[in-house]
């Protein structure tokens, strides 16, 4: 709920492209949902490339790896490879690279990985990962939530923002510490019952 109400506020704001420091960056979050939906970029007209880079890298993305064939497409180039982006850019870490292991988008990043099965085991995660069974213990359930709420913030980041990717965030932690902290809340449910029927 926070982030749609975040990301309102920016579109009500409505920065503009030409802005500096704090507007131009509003400007990139406001843009970002539709920045991956574009077919075709301008990579020497800079502000059609860089208004539409993660576009950009989507589509260097399907390219190379349908390039490569069927097996590629359906297991993907493996671990190791990198999108060659044709041309060098500035990444975020102030480097001049040509070649990137990992693309914006965590689905792409995926694709290029391990194909369009890899993609499919992420999606199954994530519908896993949503579809919790409704518990009568109050802190289960609290904590199907948290993890109904992650699932559907990763839909929607995987596309965006790297996801579960991204090398700043530690998400895959904090799921797999809710999972943990579950499981021990209905151990301990189940002792308490049983030591109640005892009795």
């Amino acid at each position: 709920m926070a982030t749609i109400i975040g990301y309102t506020t920016i579109v009500y704001i409505n920065p503009k492209r030409e802005g500096k420091g704090i507007q131009a960056f509003l400007y990139k979050i406001k843009i970002a949902p539709q920045e991956a939906f574009k077919t075709k970029i301008d990579k020497d007209d800079w502000k059609d490339f860089n208004d539409n880079y993660r576009s950009f890298e989507n589509i260097i993305a399907v390219n190379q790896v349908s390039a490569k064939g069927n097996r590629a497409i359906f297991f993907g180039e493996g671990l190791g490879s990198t999108l060659n982006l044709g041309r060098k850019i500035w990444t975020n870490d102030h480097e001049n690279v040509q070649y990137i292991p990992i693309a914006h988008n965590a689905y792409m990043t995926v694709f290029l990985k391990s194909g369009l099965l890899g993609v499919l085991f992420l999606l199954i995660f994530l519908i896993i990962l949503y579809r919790q069974k409704k518990s009568d213990v109050e802190n289960v359930q609290a904590v199907n939530y948290l993890l109904i709420g992650t699932s559907v913030f990763l839909i929607v980041s995987n596309w965006v923002f790297l996801g579960l990717y991204l090398k700043l965030d530690n998400k895959s932690i904090i799921i797999g510490f809710l999972i943990a902290l579950r499981e021990i809340i209905i151990r301990e449910h189940i002792s308490q019952k049983r030591i109640e029927n005892e009795y």
